[in-house]
């Protein structure tokens, strides 16, 4: 596998075939339904902006409500800080994103992540990154056997060039950002993502696994020096296994959406040998979440609000040798939620909290060990049912002074008209999405010269409320909502 440069690529065509649209400004939603891997960051939201400040993470990786993806992204994130760090896609295997670090900003992408003794990325030559840093955009296209990638600095094309006979896991994976920390703290300011994508699995509330399917986008944390080696999948289980002096952490992130209400059933066995500690959780980050966990001979249903140590809500006698199947529900509608465990089918606790906030009731889930050094387990079946996370995200006129599109009439019945003018030559889409992201119609997706255009929409078929339209075009993305009353 190689890059290729970028006179190669001028017989190379292509564009993003995505069915699901992404936006979040923080104008009218806070951080409810994101997840960070965090130890001890002040996380908020204020004035339009999610903001990170930590004195005590090196490192912290930051999860939209969405789930994981396959083929086609493109990724788009407004904001700034003193920190390094970048923004891409994580499968359970493979990594491909945009990376800055000093004074560069490169393109960077591995087929088996190694972190130990030093990453095995791949890394484009570095561009300079600009004074002023207002955005960047990572795009990805699959084109037969090849990946085509395209990156983009303060809507700039810097990078242009695909990687051939790309590697399966690439084309799989969960959108992330990540900030490093600069000489004093971690901090970062998020103005605004965008994300064009294909969920995997396709949108369902039950979610199984077998793990036939070895390039499922299940995502590893924990010991970032372990977990590459360490988690493994097979034709038929997910797999655990670490042997040394020091006590580790290893779990993963299963590949749906951000959830509420939830049940996971996880079922698999144990060697004689393994001493660390078995948890399913649904976190905010590493200091607010809910779970469920084996420690000893007792099983513990409980929950964080900023601390390490859970609040423990009940506890039921539990022998660990003889089980083989274990599972965790949360339920409710904050402040009120109840916690239940089961192991081997039987129901053996059930808890409640009377004060959960938004942050405690809802995120993403979380299965895996910690508190041991020998860890030698594997799963054979997951299954998920849950209500996924749903926000009217703040799509908004990006430049409501100047849009480039107008649609008349507007409120409309039955039907109206998009009318936008392309100055620059080059591929156009313009799609509409609900106020779920889910697409409902694909009105232009070709090649246009410069010109003014208009593209009629029959919504006959379309129930009465708000629609948002996305205009992509040479010169950037454009997006709005328009309302139908009927």
């Amino acid at each position: 596998m190689k890059i290729l440069g970028l006179l190669m690529l001028l017989s190379v065509t292509g564009y993003s075939q995505t069915s699901h649209f992404y936006q979040e400004s923080f104008d009218s939603n806070d951080e409810t339904g994101w997840s960070f891997l965090a130890i001890g960051a002040d996380i908020s939201t204020q004035d339009g902006m999610l903001i990170l400040t930590s004195e005590e993470d090196a490192t912290i990786h930051v999860f939209p409500p969405i789930g994981a993806t396959m083929n086609d992204f493109s990724l788009r994130v407004k904001g700034g800080g003193e920190v390094g760090g970048g923004i891409g896609r994580q499968g359970f295997n493979s990594y491909l994103g945009l990376h800055m670090e000093y004074d560069s900003i490169y393109v960077i992408y591995a087929e088996q992540v190694e972190y130990y003794p030093e990453p095995n990325f791949v890394w484009s030559i570095g561009y300079p990154i600009p004074g002023n840093t207002n955005s960047m955009q990572l795009d990805a296209i699959k084109s037969g056997n090849n990946l085509l990638v395209k990156a983009y600095m303060n809507d700039q094309l810097f990078y242009d060039s695909q990687i051939t006979n790309v590697y399966e896991g690439l084309l799989y994976g969960r959108m992330v950002l990540y900030t490093l920390a600069g000489e004093t703290n971690n901090s970062f300011t998020l103005d605004e993502i965008d994300i064009d994508y294909n969920p995997y699995p396709t949108e369902s509330e039950t979610y199984t696994d077998d793990f036939n399917f070895q390039q499922a986008p299940w995502m590893k944390f924990g010991d970032l020096e372990q977990t590459p080696q360490s988690i493994t999948m097979n034709s038929s289980s997910l797999n655990f296994n670490y042997n040394n002096d020091n006590e580790s952490a290893l779990y993963v992130i299963p590949p749906i959406t951000s959830v509420g209400n939830f049940s996971i059933e996880v079922e698999g066995e144990s060697g004689p040998d393994h001493n660390a500690s078995f948890g399913i959780s649904r976190f905010f980050d590493y200091k607010t979440y809910t779970t469920m966990f084996i420690e000893d001979d007792s099983l513990y249903i409980g929950y964080a609000v900023n601390a390490f140590e859970p609040t423990m809500i009940g506890s039921a006698p539990i022998n660990p040798a003889t089980t083989t199947k274990m599972k965790f529900s949360v339920e409710g509608i904050a402040p009120n939620l109840v916690l239940k465990g089961w192991a081997n089918d039987e129901l053996l606790i059930t808890g409640n909290i009377n004060n959960a906030g938004n942050r405690l009731s809802y995120g993403q889930l979380a299965v895996g060990f910690d508190r041991g050094n020998i860890m030698n387990s594997s799963f054979d079946n997951v299954t998920i049912n849950y209500t996924p996370f749903q926000q009217q995200t703040s799509i908004l006129e990006k430049d409501p002074d100047n849009s480039p599109v107008i649609v008349y009439p507007n409120p409309f019945a039955n039907s109206t008209t998009f009318c936008y003018k392309i100055t620059t030559p080059g591929m156009v889409s313009l799609i509409i999405y609900d106020t779920f992201g889910r697409r409902i119609s694909t009105l232009v997706n070709s090649w246009q010269q410069a010109d003014t255009y208009e593209i009629p929409f029959d919504a006959a078929g379309l129930s009465s409320g708000v629609y948002f339209y996305h205009l992509e075009t040479a010169a950037g993305l454009h997006s709005g909502k328009f309302h139908i009353l009927k």
